[in-house]
């Protein structure tokens, strides 16, 4: 996970970038704790930074890498467990995680219905 200051163009997240900090994912952190993380390391390289855009003193790098992006319903697909199949509880530990912010929920998916289910925390109570 990270954090990216770059120059704001006509594509979403493919202006160059004028700097970027990279950080671990703790095993117990959830989407809303790596997106909460990201706004602050983004805000702190704003600001340790803010000088240098003022005064046009920055130097650029283009982005390597392929950009990808998921629609709606890509990631509703991948977050939905069918109520006839087994899962793991690392899996569900991992979906829960996943979806841990703004409400997003995954879905159960029974023979007639589906059902979402909202998860407004995951907390880590012991430690191995």
């Amino acid at each position: 996970m990270g954090a990216t200051l770059h120059w704001i163009t006509e594509g979403l997240d493919e202006g160059p970038i004028i700097a970027q900090v990279a950080m671990g994912i703790k095993s117990s952190m959830t989407a809303q704790d790596v997106q909460q993380t990201s706004n602050q390391e983004a805000m702190n390289l704003l600001q340790n930074n803010n000088i240098q855009i003022m005064k046009v003193e920055w130097s650029m790098e283009e982005q390597t890498g392929h950009i990808t992006r998921h629609s709606k319903k890509e990631i509703i697909s991948a977050s939905t467990i069918n109520h006839d199949l087994e899962y793991s509880g690392e899996y569900l530990l991992r979906l829960s995680r996943a979806v841990c912010n703004k409400k997003n929920g995954f879905y159960i998916k029974t023979k007639n219905e589906v059902y979402k289910v909202v998860i407004d925390s995951v907390l880590l109570i012991e430690e191995n």
